[in-house]
């Protein structure tokens, strides 16, 4: 039975002219299959760097606060997806029945990023870590292939080292089909004076590396090879328990805004390290940086949700990242310029003749819907 939401969102979505687009969806894997999968793809190695990456959260909470305040170890939450609706819920985890829910939730197209794996680039022994991120992007393929004509996943790419990136970006790109790639950044490092000076010492101090400014690599072949592959590089890392984020007893101080920080800083190391006007044909995407208007008024494009790789700082004081807009040239051709698409596969939906004549995405531009914010048709000053 639909929820007085769902109806809802199925007579919003028949008014519509344009189809809707969710750039940032999340799915909450099912870590037992998860676990099993791993095993099969990447053997012992995979299982042992899902466990690893599996513990700094549990490791955080079994503390108490005055040990994590004697550690300086970030408080994390003790809640994890509740879910009043078990449907809801089930359907975050399973992609066949995201896949069968698309049209009860209003929409027409999604870029599925990770929840569990969001953060697996970050492990630091590099065995692990490429085992880790190569057993999650072959389980997420396999997962969501027979829905890509609807739903596509975010592949995760490791960024130590720019050898370890092309690697994986030929492999999920050519190997795995992916479109969207979802790339790690404010590596930590440590520091060369005290690996020097104190080794003792060095491996509990390090330093956050953007990778695009002042990094001891060359990313370049990176942006080279995205732009080879024709993939825009998307960014959805986190500060959340370092630095200024990083209360021993509060989480949501901890959560609030460290999205939105972290892409503000590979976003300025784009461009003043200059990586924007070495390539700019490329674009990049910044997830969960926050609601910002633009100055173009009611029919331009949400600049703070797209840093435009123009050489110039466009709109640069409201780039502080969020969502990719041009999520729409990811999806299938059919999506983007027509809703004739939409009318086939839902039959008992009335399409007007005026919305499925429409040449290009210029002339139809989609609402992007995030759930993590509201949605933007058209933003106003």
């Amino acid at each position: 039975m639909l929820t007085n939401g769902q109806t809802e969102a199925r007579k919003i979505h028949d008014r519509l002219k344009h189809p809707i687009i969710d750039a940032d969806g999340h799915w909450a894997e099912y870590a037992p299959l998860m676990r099993e999968e791993f095993r099969r793809i990447g053997g012992d190695t995979a299982v042992e760097a899902l466990a690893m990456a599996s513990q700094r959260i549990p490791n955080s909470l079994s503390m108490s606060v005055a040990e994590r305040r004697r550690r300086r170890i970030g408080q994390e939450a003790f809640w994890f997806l509740p879910t009043k609706n078990t449907l809801d819920r089930a359907t975050a985890m399973m992609p066949r029945l995201l896949y069968e829910r698309l049209d009860d939730l209003g929409l027409d197209f999604c870029v599925v990023y990770p929840t569990a794996g969001l953060g697996y680039y970050r492990l630091p022994p590099d065995r692990l870590r490429r085992a880790l991120c190569r057993a999650y992007n072959v389980f997420t393929a396999d997962q969501f292939r027979p829905f890509n004509d609807r739903i596509i996943p975010a592949a995760i790419i490791p960024m130590y080292t720019p050898e370890e990136a092309i690697e994986e970006l030929e492999f999920a790109s050519r190997q795995l089909g992916f479109k969207v790639v979802m790339m790690g950044s404010l590596i930590r490092r440590p520091i060369p004076a005290l690996v020097e000076e104190h080794p003792a010492a060095s491996k509990f101090v390090e330093w956050y590396d953007p990778i695009a400014i002042d990094s001891e690599y060359d990313y370049d072949p990176v942006w080279e090879k995205c732009r080879e592959l024709r993939i825009a590089p998307s960014f959805h890392n986190g500060a959340r328990s370092i630095l200024l984020r990083n209360s021993p007893s509060n989480f949501c101080y901890n959560h609030i805004g460290h999205f939105a920080s972290a892409s503000e800083a590979m976003a300025k190391a784009l461009f003043f390290g200059g990586v924007t006007r070495r390539f700019p044909e490329l674009n990049f995407a910044f997830l969960e940086g926050g609601v910002g208007r633009t100055r173009r008024g009611s029919t331009g494009r949400p600049c703070s949700r797209w840093l435009r790789s123009t050489g110039r700082p466009r709109w640069w004081t409201r780039c502080v990242g969020a969502m990719a807009w041009t999520t729409t040239a990811m999806a299938p051709a059919a999506w983007r310029t027509s809703t004739t698409t939409r009318a086939a596969r839902s039959p008992g939906r009335k399409i007007s003749a005026t919305s499925t004549s429409r040449a290009s995405t210029s002339a139809a531009r989609p609402m992007i819907r995030s759930t993590h914010g509201p949605s933007i048709a058209r933003p106003t000053r």
